[in-house]
């Protein structure tokens, strides 16, 4: 991100900063609330015992927590929500007011194809930044620290084995969503082109007729089209290559969590009650 970007990002977040916090608020919640479902009570001391009365207490109260964290989360989306669809508004009127400014040299030089898709790709983009990306960091960071304690306290060895583990699949994401990067730039880049032919053509047609050459600019036109359906296609499946990998190997790290922890349980180095909140809680923060 450059700087005049980092400067514009910074404004939009301390310009809604209200909102933000708030959100954030709650979204904390749901993640807290989460810590405290008592699975491990349920799988340790009440099944064991066949404790049906408590069986069932915990169980209502398990729901009610889930219930909570449901509602939390809900009501963070949905000042998210709102907060994305304003600031989408805001950036569109100030670019449509900035370029109505603009001198006549600016519209000479410069494809409106280009001005189409910056206006209504590049600040859905910017509304997805501002948002989805901003409230998962700041959420994932607050929650990430006693998680990681909870888990540490359940089982040290396991713990150890995840964090050997992460940095190889954290290399393995980036250099996989690097390639979406590359290929998500490619698709903007065929994108713009194929606009600026079509508005090229639309607003040209007459003349086009006129000189017996609509035929060669729809020609152009659909060779646009073409790459767009090629570089789409190419974008999806460097994307589901990135999905399908990371399953195979979330799927591997699932596997020896069981594994380790099923000796750990065995020679009674951990409960069962805690490789179940072990699993659960591992895979949101690794």
């Amino acid at each position: 991100m450059q700087k005049k970007d980092r400067s514009i990002y910074s404004k939009y977040v301390l310009t809604h900063i209200k909102e933000h916090l708030l959100a954030l608020l709650f979204m904390c919640g749901s993640s807290c609330v989460g810590l405290l479902i008592p699975i491990v009570k349920i799988f340790d001391n009440v099944i064991p015992q066949k404790n049906i009365s408590l069986l069932i207490k915990l169980i209502i109260l398990e729901l009610i927590f889930y219930f909570i964290q449901s509602l939390t989360k809900y009501i963070a989306n949905i000042i998210y929500v709102r907060l994305g669809n304003n600031i989408n508004l805001e950036l569109k009127e100030m670019l449509l007011n900035k370029i109505s400014k603009l001198s006549g040299t600016f519209f000479s030089t410069k494809k409106t194809g280009d001005l189409i898709t910056l206006i209504l790709e590049d600040v859905n983009a910017f509304e997805s930044l501002m948002v989805n990306s901003l409230a998962t960091l700041l959420s994932d960071i607050i929650i990430y620290v006693p998680i990681c304690c909870y888990v540490l306290y359940l089982q040290s060895i396991l713990f150890i084995c995840l964090l050997i583990i992460h940095p190889l699949l954290w290399f393995i994401n980036r250099k996989m969503t690097d390639c979406i990067y590359g290929e998500s730039r490619n698709y903007k880049k065929s994108i713009t082109y194929s606009n600026s032919k079509i508005e090229e053509f639309l607003s040209s047609l007459l003349e086009f007729v006129l000189a017996n050459s609509s035929n060669y600019h729809l020609h152009k036109i659909k060779k646009s089209l073409d790459e767009v359906r090629k570089s789409s296609n190419t974008l999806e499946y460097t994307i589901e290559r990135r999905n399908a990998t990371m399953e195979i190997l979330t799927a591997l790290t699932t596997i020896l969590i069981i594994g380790v922890g099923g000796f750990c349980v065995v020679f009674d180095k951990m409960s069962i009650g805690g490789l179940m909140v072990f699993l659960q809680y591992s895979g949101r923060i690794f």
